[in-house]
């Protein structure tokens, strides 16, 4: 069992105090503006991380990449020369108040035999996807550390070079946070860097595309947990890490600071296998049953994430393969039903009415709490496209009373009430029952 996360206060940890290069391995790196520290880690392309390699990530297609992030840019990056991108800050409000204190880069890099391992771009470096002939590949997660307030400007140097050997960026919700912010770090240390220059893959928006009907929360912890079944030992929380630098600040004592790297370091490694999982669904989706060996094994309600992809791409067939494998799997009631109810309206938007009507009537059936929408969808379709207007009239009755009896009582309006109005704010009905009975009625009794 994993020990729990610190929580707020600080629990008192075991021996003295301790300082920061005791207990993390790291070296002082110099630039012409100062110094700061740099923690260097070195994985082979095949670490394992969840169900993926990190070397996988550099077998993706970029085109795929690009059509999650929604940033054609991408298509025509190399992903070998990507950089992933993490910050810890003093706050999580942003704003000129706040510090990147740590930033984490993590880069594919391939050195000669027998040189030390190089990650980015200055001075004693290589950028991002560096080649030398006869090289291993090598995923390098560079940490970087200002220990003062005074060391920032040193820092920020140091990673214009970085994020200049860089021809993409990856991050998690960058766009709204971790770029915004160092945007302001630099314009506040009288630096010219315009981070929107780069391509940019956010990993957080494709992450509510594909998981939120799966997980609900698409937290990066919350997605390490469920998508890729990672668990973290020793980590802290998030809201206590500006706490932690500031009393590492005052005292020195790395103890606590110890467990921000790692949770950094997770972070970052996070990030490429979501990464990876998320480019592989796209490619693969469909499993091994419609595109051979190689693809991901998916659950029944990733496909969900995917048949929204698909939908919003405008590849209804594909769509529809998508939300079909999730009904072929094991869903809840609820997600079952919110399937069926997607592809009935895909089906309804490609003109295959007589296709969708068989699926509104198998969620009227097989998920009560979604069979008002379904029999007004019903009702809809004998109406116009079967023109049975007595037949129609029947599945509107059914829809309201399923309505009603959904209500609680005392939110039940009384029979002939047409003003009634709830006194607390009730779900709106899936139709205007009144109106479309009345409506039916005349139909039906012009037919007789």
């Amino acid at each position: 069992m994993n020990p729990q996360p610190f929580s707020w206060p600080l629990p008192p940890l075991p021996g003295p105090p301790a300082p920061l290069e005791a207990l993390v391995e790291g070296e002082t790196v110099e630039t012409a503006h100062g110094t700061f520290f740099r923690r260097r880690t070195v994985f082979t392309l095949d670490t394992p991380y969840g169900s993926c390699r990190l070397g996988d990530f550099l077998g993706l297609n970029a085109g795929s990449a690009a059509t999650l992030a929604r940033a054609p840019q991408l298509g025509e990056v190399a992903l070998g020369r990507t950089l992933f991108l993490d910050t810890e800050t003093t706050g999580l409000a942003g704003g000129t108040g706040t510090y990147a204190f740590l930033i984490g880069l993590g880069s594919f890099v391939v050195n000669s035999p027998g040189t030390a391992p190089r990650a980015t771009a200055p001075a004693g470096t290589a950028p991002p996807g560096s080649d030398s002939p006869g090289g291993q590949p090598r995923f390098v997660l560079d940490q970087c550390l200002m220990r003062s307030y005074g060391e920032e400007r040193a820092m920020l140097s140091w990673l214009a070079e970085v994020l200049a050997a860089a021809d993409a960026l990856v991050t998690f919700n960058g766009r709204a946070f971790d770029l915004p912010l160092l945007q302001t770090r630099f314009l506040m240390s009288r630096m010219r860097l315009d981070l929107e220059e780069w391509p940019h893959l956010d990993l957080l928006p494709p992450a509510r595309r594909l998981w939120r009907a799966a997980i609900g929360s698409c937290a990066l912890q919350s997605l390490e947990r469920h998508v890729l079944g990672i668990g973290r030992e020793h980590d802290v929380e998030s809201f206590l890490i500006p706490a932690i630098y500031h009393q590492f600040l005052r005292d020195g004592d790395a103890r606590y600071l110890q467990r921000v790297f790692h949770h950094n370091r997770a972070d970052v490694l996070t990030m490429v296998a979501l990464a990876i999982r998320a480019c592989s669904m796209f490619d693969d989706g469909l499993g091994d049953s419609e595109r051979g060996a190689g693809g991901p094994a998916l659950g029944a309600a990733e496909y969900i994430g995917l048949g929204r992809v698909y939908e919003q791409l405008g590849n209804a067939p594909a769509a529809e393969r998508a939300y079909r494998a999730a009904l072929a799997g094991r869903l809840s009631a609820d997600l079952r039903g919110r399937v069926l109810q997607a592809l009935a309206l895909l089906l309804k938007r490609t003109r295959r009415h007589e296709d969708a009507a068989a699926l509104w009537q198998r969620l009227a059936d097989e998920v009560p709490a979604q069979s008002a929408v379904a029999l007004v969808e019903l009702a809809k379709y004998w109406e116009h496209r079967q023109r049975n207007p007595a037949r129609a009239h029947a599945l509107a009755t059914q829809a309201r009373e399923r309505w009603l009896a959904a209500l609680p009582p005392h939110e039940r309006p009384l029979p002939g009430l047409r003003t009634w109005r709830p006194t607390v704010p009730s779900p709106p009905p899936p139709d205007d029952f009144a109106r479309r009975l009345e409506r039916l009625a005349r139909k039906a009794g012009a037919a007789r």
